[in-house]
């Protein structure tokens, strides 16, 4: 059966020992025995403000460690093996799940300042998961915080999003706080990155040691044939992100880490739960949450301060609780169309200003400003004329 990357500290059932998650383990006597992701280099500091170390408890009982990524101002993207009860059918969530996350650091033995830290109690699971019955299908779930957090959050692929079909090759990057192999114990001190080559599905499930990959809603990356020392995700990195970067720049969320064709680590390639092929139940009972629902943005957008060479549009929208990021195309008479891309703080309202460069005097501008986030996108026209 595939191998998960849950970093487990309690024994689990004899089912969970067959994936390789559930053998006790020791806690490491000191921080020479806490190691990293396969193969991985230590991440720059600021580069993932988004990342997540989850500590998860079922009540008092320390279950184990993952990974996440912040998604929305309250909500993080992980793996759903990470907060389910895998020992039961139907896997559910773990009856009095807490889950302590720590967020937007790199190094834990720095002073991690109390603002990082936050406790979560409740999980929204992808109804189809089930550990016992179908392997690792549908490995998605997202933990609810009790309070905001004000960083960078990841952007989600909208379900189904065409964009999200990425090309074999496409470099992506994966990020955890996991072992370096099944010798090692404990998490690493430094959260770290490995860069892995997308893997072609036929390619993948060819490959596959336990038929288990499934091409619609999982992605593969890592190398191939599998070797030693190449890069990749251990124990303790389940439920970490992989990310791409879309065409402007920007990252967004393709994946959380599920499984591995390896149970020692010492090989790849790693499976990534695809996370715009089976977000749509997850962020639909998301969205009916009383406490944080998620929901698409709203805005209403002005152009105010024109100049001859230039112009602000200003936006003041209701952003929800996902990361929500705007688009602001303008095209002048006779001109290319010309864009300025960014992100919106996630939760609640904001007012942001936008500055259109390098203009025309005394030309009018066709603007059209776009928000979009997983659930959906709303747009405005603008007229600008310089002086």
């Amino acid at each position: 059966m595939p191998v998960s990357r849950v970093l487990a500290w309690v024994a689990l059932p004899a089912a969970a020992l067959t994936l390789g998650v559930g053998a006790a383990v020791a806690a490491p006597a000191d921080n020479a025995d806490l190691l990293r992701i396969r193969g991985g280099e230590v991440a720059a500091n600021g580069s993932h403000p988004y990342a997540a170390l989850l500590e998860i408890r079922d009540g008092t009982r320390l279950i184990g460690h993952c990974s996440g990524a912040l998604v929305g101002s309250r909500w993080i993207a992980t793996a759903a093996h990470c907060v389910t009860d895998i020992g039961r059918a139907g896997s559910p969530a773990w009856p009095n799940l807490r889950v302590t996350a720590t967020i937007g650091t790199v190094n834990r033995d720095d002073a991690i300042p109390a603002a990082s830290q936050v406790a979560g109690i409740a999980a929204v699971v992808h109804p189809s998961f089930d550990l016992m019955g179908s392997g690792l299908g549908n490995d998605l779930a997202l933990v609810r915080l009790d309070t905001p957090v004000r960083a960078n959050a990841l952007p989600l692929f909208a379900p189904g999003d065409p964009a999200s079909i990425i090309s074999a090759g496409t470099s992506a990057t994966t990020i955890g706080w996991g072992l370096e192999g099944p010798d090692d114990v404990g998490l690493s001190n430094q959260l770290r990155e490995a860069t892995l080559p997308i893997l072609g599905d036929t390619a993948c499930g060819e490959a596959d040691p336990f038929n288990a990959f499934d091409g619609p809603s999982m992605v593969c990356a890592g190398f191939l044939p599998p070797a030693a020392d190449l890069a990749g995700t251990c124990q303790g990195d389940s439920g970490g992100p992989l990310i791409v970067n879309t065409t402007s720049g920007e990252p967004r969320l393709l994946g959380v880490t599920s499984w591995g064709f390896d149970a020692t680590c010492a090989t790849g390639p790693d499976v990534f739960t695809e996370v715009p092929a089976v977000s749509g139940p997850v962020l639909a009972a998301a969205a009916a949450d009383t406490v944080a629902p998620l929901s698409a943005p709203s805005m209403q957008a002005r152009a105010i301060s024109f100049r001859p060479d230039s112009a602000n549009v200003t936006l003041t929208a209701d952003a929800g609780e996902l990361a929500t990021r705007y688009i602001v195309d303008y095209t002048g008479a006779g001109a290319s169309t010309r864009r300025v891309t960014g992100s919106l703080g996630a939760g609640g309202q904001t007012r942001k200003v936008i500055r259109l460069r390098a203009l025309t005097s005394a030309t009018t501008y066709d603007v059209r400003v776009t928000l979009s986030n997983a659930l959906g996108s709303t747009s405005a026209d603008l007229a600008v004329t310089t002086r």
